[in-house]
């Protein structure tokens, strides 16, 4: 399962389908390892021991909305600026994040 697809990035940016690929996929990777590290959460799906049965499950883990909103802004401010994202949009994406903090030892 994807956090968000292709076509939602494709959608949210409003650019035609195949333009520049390799860029959105490296800018949306880019954008969940700052939501998780933002949030303290795992976003992307894992593996995991089980302690019980000793067997390895996969865990996927649910994404709220609000967290797939700050990877599409901070996607589209990188994507519109590659020089670098402006402070509001970076803000945005701070506040959508806050809620969902999540401290680790």
């Amino acid at each position: 399962m994807e956090i968000i697809t292709p076509e939602q990035i494709q959608e949210w940016l409003r650019i035609d389908p195949n333009t520049d690929t390799a860029t959105l996929n490296m800018l949306v990777s880019s954008a969940i390892d700052m939501v998780e590290y933002k949030t303290g959460r795992v976003l992307r799906p894992y593996s995991q021991l089980n302690a019980v049965t000793g067997a390895i499950e996969k865990i996927t883990p649910t994404v709220p909305e609000s967290l797939k909103h700050a990877i599409s802004l901070f996607v589209s401010a990188h994507f519109d600026d590659r020089a670098g994202a402006d402070d509001a949009a970076m803000l945005a994406v701070d506040r959508l994040c806050r809620p969902f903090w999540m401290g680790r030892l």
